[in-house]
């Protein structure tokens, strides 16, 4: 089946350009190219052969060994091979993830400081709040 740009962009940037069955980094432009680094093809979650669709919900990015080697197979069963349960997070949705610890943990952080210090200034505050924004940044980074 031919899949428009659109579509193939879409499906890449979904699990920010890594397979969605082993993580491994896929190249954009090797779309379709079998023996190639990084050559990718379009995976059905819910292998047509199964009654998968192909709306872009069921297709993900699959590197060319994983998706051969899946077949018609469940994709939770292909992914705990390789020790995964879910698809890689687009960026989109990992700058989300790590904006809510970083902001979870300066609340903390300056609730935290407002126990520790009873009589704390506002700019004591802050200094917890700043000290939970950078511990939430430190530890979200993947």
């Amino acid at each position: 089946m031919r899949y428009s740009n659109e579509l193939l962009g879409h499906l890449y940037d979904k699990t920010a350009g890594r397979c969605h069955i082993c993580r491994r980094a896929l190249v954009q432009s090797a779309y379709g190219l079998r023996k190639s680094l990084g050559g990718w093809e379009i995976d059905h979650s819910r292998a047509r052969a199964k009654g998968g669709s192909n709306s872009r919900r069921n297709l993900y990015p699959a590197c060319v060994s994983c998706n051969r080697s899946k077949q018609a197979r469940s994709t939770r069963a292909a992914r705990r091979v390789h020790g995964y349960r879910t698809a890689p997070l687009s960026r989109r949705a990992l700058a989300r993830r790590r904006g809510r610890a970083i902001f979870g943990l300066t609340c903390l952080a300056t609730l935290i400081g407002s126990f520790v210090a009873r009589d704390l200034t506002a700019s004591g505050a802050m200094m917890w709040g700043l000290a939970g924004a950078l511990l939430g940044a430190l530890i979200s980074i993947e």
